[in-house]
């Protein structure tokens, strides 16, 4: 389903600052999340943790393959995006919430 992800990887994609923001518009609200991570990793689970820490958020920054510049603090509502990259990794995105509308 995310397999377009993989385009995050090339430095052209990067590049174009644009590419940063993820737009999610469902029935209910409009949302804009700021990436700050992108990264390959072995098949995990511990890029997925429902309780943000400092720690945590540091341990994925690190991560990245890119500095998005972006600062992000344990208050923020993260998104995880993640597809299969081949047969024992993953290519994992996080977002953090920037803008949010609720539809009337």
């Amino acid at each position: 389903m995310f397999g377009s992800l993989r385009e995050t990887l090339n430095n052209s994609w990067h590049q174009d600052t644009g590419n940063h923001v993820i737009r999610i518009s469902s029935e209910k609200e409009n949302t804009l999340w700021q990436i700050f991570s992108i990264y390959i990793i072995k098949t995990t689970d511990d890029y997925l943790n429902l309780k943000t820490d400092e720690q945590f958020l540091k341990m994925i920054k690190e991560r990245s393959k890119y500095n998005f510049n972006t600062n992000v603090d344990k208050d923020d509502k993260i998104l995880t995006l993640s597809t299969c990259y081949d047969s024992s990794r993953k290519l994992v995105v996080h977002a953090k919430l920037i803008k949010k509308e609720i539809k009337k």
